[in-house]
């Protein structure tokens, strides 16, 4: 029982605080910056990229975390190409980036309000929503309270609907690195920056010259691991398992086929839980299977938002 759950708490902080930046940093012009307003007071930076009025609905991108930079999310310029026919939204999630910090006892709904005031500055009726890791946590929140303004969901290397759930593999993949990473995470301060846990990069990766690229590139990006664990407390208590099974509306399941971080299996249940689910697997990649397969990833994603369209 103790390994369990200890390797469920393992899992836990790191699905919970995936990366940050790009292999390839895209220009950041090209993303225009704005500012809103969430339902608490607090000032949240998006940023958008696209036609902005091209008919499409908007693609809403939900990063990991929480405590990340979501610019991670920009990796190999995928979500740039999808911007070519459609609006993408990004957003620095609270405690992050250039918005306002988190109060002392967040909650998950806050991460949704934020979503909701964002789309609302937007003037978006609807909007496909994405979620990595972490992000499809929140992906569901928005659902739960926001159903009418969600066209789709995109389930991007996600996590079971409860966190007891969860099947990871770091500590089966790598047990030569895994004593590190719990080492390394429990001495990490409050913020700090990506070279300090790079060994947790080097196992999201299938190719490990990827993985270098990937830090190197991501050097200068600062965490937030305060949020992360002020969260964490609360997520235990997560279950969107009724959500799940009655969200009837189309869902893309992604998942890396070597995802150590949350296993294949646990993106296999989710897919059969919902009504009307499509199952993707990206071959040789692992948790940012959007970094490793850029060209594939946006080429799945693509065909999927313009089926709905």
């Amino acid at each position: 029982m103790r390994s369990t759950l200890q390797s469920i708490a393992t899992a836990l902080v790191a699905f919970l605080f995936t990366a940050a930046c790009a292999v390839q940093t895209p220009a950041e012009q090209n993303w225009r910056q704005a500012f809103t307003t969430s339902e608490d007071g607090t000032r949240i930076a998006y940023y958008t990229r696209g036609p902005a009025h091209a008919g499409a609905t908007p693609l809403f991108v939900i990063s990991g975390g929480p405590g990340s930079d979501h610019r991670y999310m920009r990796v190999g310029g995928a979500f740039e190409k999808i911007a070519e026919t459609r609006a993408v939204i990004m957003f620095d999630q609270r405690s992050t980036g250039a918005s306002d910090a988190a109060g002392d006892e967040p909650e998950l709904r806050d991460w949704a309000q934020d979503v909701e005031a964002i789309r609302a500055a937007t003037g978006a009726q609807q909007l496909d929503l994405l979620g990595h890791s972490f992000g499809a946590y929140v992906a569901l929140a928005y659902a739960e309270e926001f159903g009418p303004h969600v066209r789709s969901l995109v389930f991007a290397g996600s996590p079971p609907p409860t966190l007891a759930q969860n099947e990871p593999l770091l500590g089966q993949i790598y047990p030569d690195r895994i004593s590190e990473w719990v080492e390394t995470r429990q001495s990490l301060p409050d913020r700090f920056k990506a070279p300090e846990i790079s060994v947790f990069f080097s196992m999201e990766f299938v190719n490990p010259d990827l993985a270098k690229e990937y830090e190197a590139a991501v050097a200068g990006y600062e965490y937030n691991i305060d949020v992360n664990n002020r969260l964490r407390g609360a997520m235990q208590e997560i279950d969107f398992t009724d959500l799940v099974s009655s969200f009837e509306k189309p869902a893309l399941v992604m998942h890396g086929r070597f995802d150590a971080v949350i296993a294949p299996s646990v993106a296999w249940r989710l897919h059969n839980a919902l009504p009307n689910s499509t199952f993707t697997v990206v071959e040789e990649a692992g948790h940012l299977f959007f970094v490793e397969k850029p060209d594939m990833f946006a080429s799945e994603l693509t065909q999927f938002l313009t089926s709905l369209d």
